[in-house]
């Protein structure tokens, strides 16, 4: 259980970024009760780690998850945790090389599936210290910790 927590607060932290300031002690909690199950549901062979498929698919079922409209992109009304709450602003960080973008390569203030899943695989790399393919308890804790250091 303790290396269950440990890998979900690690991968909450590299996949939903710092969390913000602005954040209530109450959606904190809520938002680490949901990286818990996404964590869950992530390592779908319930093996401890997570292989870079695992990571994807979950990903892609979180993408479609905040896709309300189902466009097939997430405007910045459809992720208003990730701190760019309007397009202009998402777009003047993206353009500025700020950390609003998350993901908006072409800086348009719409994260496409495409950016999403080429940023998650950005993403699995740079967690994947050893190259072995997967995220270990200890690369999961390293990300946290840089995350925490970082925010």
């Amino acid at each position: 259980m303790r290396k269950l927590l440990i890998v979900a607060a690690a991968m909450a932290a590299a996949s939903c970024g710092a969390a913000t300031a602005q954040n209530s002690g109450q959606n904190a909690n809520q938002n680490h009760g949901d990286r818990q199950a996404w964590l869950a549901s992530a390592d779908t062979n319930h093996d401890g780690k997570i292989s870079r498929a695992e990571f994807i698919a979950a990903r892609g079922a979180r993408f479609t998850q905040m896709d309300a409209n189902h466009d097939g992109s997430l405007q910045a009304s459809e992720r208003p945790h990730w701190g760019d709450h309007d397009g202009a602003a998402a777009q003047s960080a993206s353009a500025a090389g700020g950390h609003g973008n998350h993901g908006d390569a072409n800086g348009d203030g719409v994260i496409s599936r495409a950016e999403y899943d080429a940023q998650g695989g950005h993403q699995f790399d740079r967690m994947d210290a050893n190259h072995d393919g997967f995220l270990d308890a200890a690369e999961l804790q390293a990300m946290h910790e840089h995350h925490r250091q970082n925010s």
